[in-house]
């Protein structure tokens, strides 16, 4: 269990309350649902979680996260409202993603998925919007879309065309719905609109999250730690890592294995019946050099951290 709140990091945002049976622990499961959220595949979280005892099907995983029902905080008070909307395929159907931004703060305030984009359906999802926040006093950043223009003057809301400025920060926004989405094709497949809906609405609510203000997700750098040390190099786990949507340097991998192993505590102290004890060389950097190690024989738990002695 410690392992998994070692790799999982701050996870006060996810409520389980949905829980009934205590089947899988809930720090498994919140590690779960951030893998998930984060970028990993349904298949790559559930090798994740195995990792650490955990065995759950990708259809429980993606269950964990519908049934979190997570959802972008409410009561803001924005000086300034960027919206805009973008396309999403579900079920190859086109379906239009209407999103509203903080540009201060770069923080989500509302989404909705409709499944085509006109001026009434704009005046609902900025009913939604007026409900969920006080936007009574906030000027809405606008691009040249006329039917957004026509719901925020019937609504008697404030706006104003700018197409860049403090409008990227609903852009920012999007496209890492694009890379995230881009992972499956930017398509969901084989699930109902309001299942996309609830999916995207969780993954808003992980962009504002500690790990998403972080450069690169801690369970991103977990999955690229467990890659490393069950046998990728560090170029096949940099290209794994690029794969959905993370570009970082053989460097910034190499980095991240030796601050979770540091970060990791001492093994629990045993007390075994028989040990064993050996060493072999190695070269680092052409250097020969000795690597030590103790071994329970019994649990094969490994007693001594590994040492190296220049000869």
């Amino acid at each position: 269990m410690a392992k998994i709140n070692r790799l999982s990091g701050c996870t006060d945002w996810i409520d389980l309350d949905f829980v009934e049976r205590q089947r899988t622990p809930e720090p498994a499961m919140k590690l779960g649902i951030q893998l998930q959220l984060a970028g990993l595949s349904l298949s790559n979280t559930v090798s994740i979680l195995e990792e650490v005892g955990v065995e759950r099907s990708r259809k429980a995983i993606h269950g964990w996260v519908q049934k979190a029902d997570l959802q972008p905080s409410e009561g803001r008070n924005p000086n300034h409202v960027a919206v805009d909307e973008t396309v999403i395929r579900v079920n190859d159907q086109q379906f239009w993603l209407y999103a509203a931004a903080d540009p201060d703060t770069n923080e989500l305030l509302h989404l909705r998925l409709f499944s085509t984009t006109t001026t009434a359906l704009t005046e609902i999802f900025l009913r939604e919007l007026r409900h969920k926040h006080d936007i009574e006093s906030a000027v809405f950043l606008v691009d040249g879309a006329q039917h957004l223009q026509t719901a925020l003057a019937r609504a008697g809301l404030r706006f104003q065309t700018e197409r860049n400025g403090n409008r990227n920060a609903i852009e920012r926004i999007f496209r890492e719905f694009k890379r995230r989405t881009s992972s499956f094709s930017n398509c969901f497949s084989h699930v109902l609109p309001e299942t996309a809906e609830n999916w995207l609405q969780a993954f808003a609510t992980w962009l504002k999250t500690k790990h998403y203000r972080e450069r690169t997700a801690t369970p991103v750098r977990a999955f690229a730690v467990r890659l490393h040390a069950t046998g990728c190099s560090l170029r096949e786990t940099t290209t794994i890592l690029a794969e959905l949507g993370v570009e970082r340097t053989h460097q910034s991998v190499w980095q991240w294995v030796h601050r979770l192993a540091d970060s990791v505590s001492d093994p629990p102290s045993a007390q075994p019946t028989r040990v064993a004890v050996d060493e072999t060389a190695v070269r680092i950097n052409g250097v020969l050099s000795w690597v030590y190690a103790a071994i329970d024989l019994d649990s094969k738990v490994l007693l001594g951290v590994h040492h190296l002695y220049s000869i």
